[in-house]
């Protein structure tokens, strides 16, 4: 694998640029140049599939595939350390590149390939985190030792790891592949391996929170409501915090929000505080605290009052017995489908009155079927 860095080297005429093959054109473009002068030809977009075209004096010089890594590989996965749900759940974060064409001579262009190359690892995380949403920490690759040196690879700071077995699921990919992965006594390199391996599982918290449990002060809120009803008083604070979805492990994610409850029964005086944590993928600006709050109850409402909730009461879901998967998923399905059903041949009336009324007169519910 290969550290990903931002781009960040200053633009003279002769530094190649990079550009994504977006249009129907350029991707036509793309795949047939590949289908010619490509070994293994065109490869067929699977996940999260990028093209990048590398120019210089904007003219076309060089080819790059990037698709999602490889599921499981020995080497690498023992070089990050990671347990096999971890390397499920974080590895869209490693990228594979799939193809590589230099489209001049060979010889024609000395250092042509590892410039391209460099350029390119350079310009992925942010196109992919324009494209996908989420920027990726390491890439990937695979080279034909019996064909091939590598060099490329070499020139741009991979590093070798190991060889695979040599079984692939394409016919034209069925000889022995070594992956490259990046240098191990770089900190930066280390650091993000620490990021996949299961010593960076750890959730970052606000600034100042060290968990509700402990009573820690969260500053002063963004907002504050009160509600009086049902024998007690419901206090609600909202805290928000912009955050790094990478560091949480949520590539989306772009906000936090800390909702602090303090609910007062009347007779006793006896008080609870509960503390939830919310994220979004929308910027903490995008929405005002009131419209937070609002979110977050809404979000609520709609799926226990308005569904989970109705079918327990008012169809006795959660007296079901029953221990099998499919039976019971198919049973929330027909039940969603019946709330719709009823709801829309009986508009305005409840679920207890519209039960009522098929039971006084039978007929309704044939007609309700056949609407």
């Amino acid at each position: 694998m290969k550290r990903l860095h931002r781009s960040s080297s200053a633009s003279t005429s002769a530094t190649p640029s990079v550009r994504l093959a977006s249009s129907k054109e350029d991707q036509a473009w793309f795949d047939a140049q590949l289908d010619c002068f490509h070994d293994l030809g065109p490869t067929t977009p699977i996940g999260d599939f990028l093209r990048q075209i590398v120019e210089i004096d904007s003219k076309p010089v060089a080819l790059l595939a990037w698709v999602p890594a490889c599921y499981a590989l020995k080497d690498r996965d023992r070089w990050i350390s990671w347990s096999t749900p971890q390397r499920v759940a974080r590895l869209k974060l490693i990228v594979q590149n799939r193809r590589l064409l230099i489209l001049s001579p060979k010889g024609a262009a000395p250092n042509l390939a590892s410039q391209a190359m460099g350029a390119a690892l350079r310009a992925l995380p942010v196109q992919w985190l324009e494209v996908f949403g989420y920027q990726p920490l390491l890439a990937e690759s695979f080279t034909d030792p019996e064909g091939y040196a590598g060099t490329t690879y070499k020139a741009t700071n991979w590093q070798l790891l190991g060889t695979t077995q040599g079984y692939a699921r394409s016919r034209l990919d069925d000889h022995r592949r070594r992956t490259a992965l990046p240098a191990q006594d770089r900190p930066d390199h280390r650091r993000e391996r620490r990021r996949l391996s299961p010593a960076g599982q750890r959730q970052p918290t606000p600034s100042g929170e060290t968990g509700p449990e402990k009573g820690v002060d969260l500053g002063r809120p963004l907002f504050e409501e009160s509600q009086v009803g049902h024998g007690r008083v419901d206090n609600r604070a909202l805290h928000h915090f912009a955050t790094d979805g990478m560091a949480m492990d949520f590539p989306f994610a772009r906000s936090l929000m800390v909702v602090r409850s303090r609910r007062t029964e009347k007779r006793s005086g006896k008080s609870t505080v509960e503390t939830r944590y919310y994220i979004s993928s929308l910027e903490p600006e995008d929405r005002t605290p009131e419209q937070w709050l609002q979110l977050i109850r809404g979000h609520w409402a709609g799926f226990e009052n308005r569904n989970h909730w109705r079918r327990d009461a008012l169809m006795g879901e959660d007296r079901s017995r029953s221990r099998n998967r499919s039976l019971l998923t198919n049973l929330a399905l027909i039940r969603n489908g019946l709330f719709r059903v009823l709801n829309r041949c009986f508009p305005g009336d409840s679920i207890p009155v519209i039960r009522e009324r098929i039971q006084a007169k039978p007929c309704l519910a044939f007609r309700a079927l056949e609407a």
